[in-house]
């Protein structure tokens, strides 16, 4: 397998000791970006950060103190691992929560979070569609969903939903409304309500 091939298959699930060098790089990297899309989203309850990666973007909100209770899942292991460390003293005090798990399967019922977010990861997901439902469901009504990415990244990985105009056509065949697509350089950030 060619490298190039090894680091998007570990972009996708990281796993192992290059793995764990993804996570860091990709966490240092869209710090900035992570940022931008959390100041979109007002405070609230409950919160799930899906595919958390190692957990950036769920330890700026624990710091924010904007959230009651901020939950992360993520398909990876290693991901998962490296985000429970990075945000020990935030699940110490039991306000942060993070397991593995699936887009496609949410462990939690519905109309649970009052937002959602999302970070580089939608466009690795095995059916996004399906994910988005699943999305949806576990909002609460008027629930907020914030997806963050680069645009290239949609263009380059997905099949379908792989432009601006069909993220937004994604979020409407997934029953979300009031969608707002902001730009910033070469990331959008998406905004959705139940």
């Amino acid at each position: 397998m060619k490298l190039w091939q090894k680091l998007i298959d570990q972009s996708k699930v990281p796993t192992g000791r290059l793995g764990r060098m993804m996570l860091r790089v990709m966490g240092n990297a869209y710090y900035s970006m992570t940022a931008w899309g959390l100041s979109k989203l007002d405070a609230c309850d409950r919160v799930l950060d899906v595919g958390c990666g190692a957990g950036g973007a769920i330890f700026q909100m624990a710091k924010s103190n904007k959230f009651k209770s901020i939950y992360g899942i993520d398909i990876s292991q290693e991901s998962v691992k490296l985000a429970q460390t990075k945000n020990r003293d935030f699940i110490k005090n039991d306000l942060v929560k993070i397991i593995e798990a699936s887009v496609l399967a949410i462990p939690f019922e519905d109309n649970y979070f009052e937002a959602v977010t999302t970070f580089h990861s939608h466009y690795h997901w095995a059916d996004v569609l399906v994910a988005m439902k699943e999305i949806h469901r576990v909002l609460k009504p008027n629930g907020c969903l914030v997806l963050v990415s680069e645009v290239y990244k949609i263009e380059y990985h997905m099949k379908e939903y792989n432009s601006v105009i069909k993220t937004r056509d994604l979020l409407t065949n997934s029953k979300f409304t009031n969608i707002n697509i902001l730009k910033n350089a070469n990331s959008i950030c998406v905004i959705g309500y139940k």
